[in-house]
């Protein structure tokens, strides 16, 4: 039996049914993994080779049968991924390598743990692994890089490295609706949410979460007024774009979410999140009025209610983010998976991450005792 790997230069150009026989319920669950999130996102030039993101995906032949699907990008910066190489990539060229291009395996823009090399056979992610490097060994690149991994993570093998980091994420524990949740918190903390959800409802602020397909074009237009407001403000850039939301609207809207604040008609604060199966998972957020607590409110208040109110069993809210903890999200490893061409930089990363993943553990450990969740008595 013959493996065969496929480059596709789209999302596109990858046929519509076999994305999605490949990716089976996983899609339901983490709706980021659906072939319209990609091409929208490549359609409407937020990943493109102009981006730095130039499409690359592959798929997994096995005597002519399609076993897998890994989305994949060759990327001339490290922007837009959220697990960090930059000193490696200043490292190798102080010494005289070429760091890019490098590959990547990633939803753009998107920290949320999933299948990257998606397949419904995972008893052979192993053999799938071991096509893989074979492949990785012909190409022109520095370093291979597999963003926020789930089962493969368990087939981590030389010459693939496992780095792990952290999120925070809420745990739905069949709470009955928000004042339930807050029940299984400490006073002091109870009474910190109470005293921020009470200041932004007496801002005069009008707070509303918007499902499919009560999001209107000029929500859109007033959340990404917002959004690029702050990412000017902060960090100089959107990644995402108008024509991404409308993309994502026409084809994903039963998906999305939206809670926003208003002042009057006018959209003065939002925060996009995607719902799936069994979890809500926000994104973006934007303000052009601010508030003390409103960003509490709109990124996490409200998709805990909404979350609740609809039994969904998580809400994962990005990277990052000491002050979720106090709000109800608890700790969570995240796993990424690291090739790296030159022996002497491979050697270097991988003592790196020894000492990371330590770090990583306790930091993990300490996070845990800081939940503000009621001890249980004895």
């Amino acid at each position: 039996m013959t493996w065969h790997v496929k480059v596709h230069d789209s999302a596109q150009s990858v046929d519509a049914s076999s994305w999605s026989r490949l990716l089976g319920d996983e899609g339901n669950r983490c709706p980021f993994l659906r072939r319209d999130f990609f091409v929208a996102l490549e359609e409407s030039g937020a990943a493109s080779s102009e981006t730095g993101w130039q499409p690359a995906h592959l798929i997994l032949e096995k005597d002519g049968d399609a076993r897998a699907l890994l989305p994949l990008y060759a990327k001339s910066h490290s922007y837009g991924e959220y697990v960090f190489d930059h000193a490696w990539a200043r490292a190798f060229e102080q010494a005289g390598g070429r760091y890019y291009p490098k590959l990547l395996s990633a939803i753009p823009f998107t920290p949320v743990p999933g299948q990257r090399l998606i397949t419904p056979h995972q008893d052979q992610l192993g053999d799938m692994f071991g096509v893989l490097a074979q492949w990785l060994d012909q190409q022109q690149f520095s370093s291979f890089h597999l963003l926020f991994a789930r089962g493969e993570a368990n087939e981590t093998k030389p010459p693939f490295m496992l780095r792990k980091d952290l999120q925070f994420h809420w745990h739905n524990r069949n709470y009955k609706d928000f004042d339930d949740f807050l029940a299984a918190l400490n006073s002091r903390k109870r009474k910190q949410i109470r005293k921020e959800r009470a200041k932004v409802q007496d801002s005069g602020l009008r707070i509303e979460f918007l499902c499919g397909d009560d999001i209107k074009p000029e929500h859109w237009d007033g959340f990404c007024q917002a959004h690029d407001a702050t990412v000017d403000r902060k960090w100089g850039q959107a990644y995402l774009n108008r024509d991404t939301f409308a993309l994502l609207q026409e084809r994903m809207g039963s998906c999305l979410r939206l809670s926003a604040a208003f002042d009057g008609d006018k959209m003065v604060a939002g925060a996009w999140s995607m719902c799936g199966s069994d979890s809500l998972f926000g994104r973006q957020w934007g303000c052009i009025k601010r508030l003390d607590g409103l960003h509490f409110e709109l990124c996490y208040y409200q998709t805990i209610e909404h979350a609740i109110s609809h039994n969904l069993s998580h809400v994962e809210a990005g990277v990052q983010g000491e002050h979720k903890i106090a709000r109800g999200f608890e700790p969570v490893a995240t796993h990424s998976i690291h090739y790296v061409q030159h022996l002497g930089l491979a050697d270097a990363v991988a003592n790196f991450l020894r000492h990371e993943t330590g770090m990583v553990d306790r930091a993990i450990n300490e996070y845990q005792e800081m939940t503000p969740f009621r001890k249980e008595d004895g």
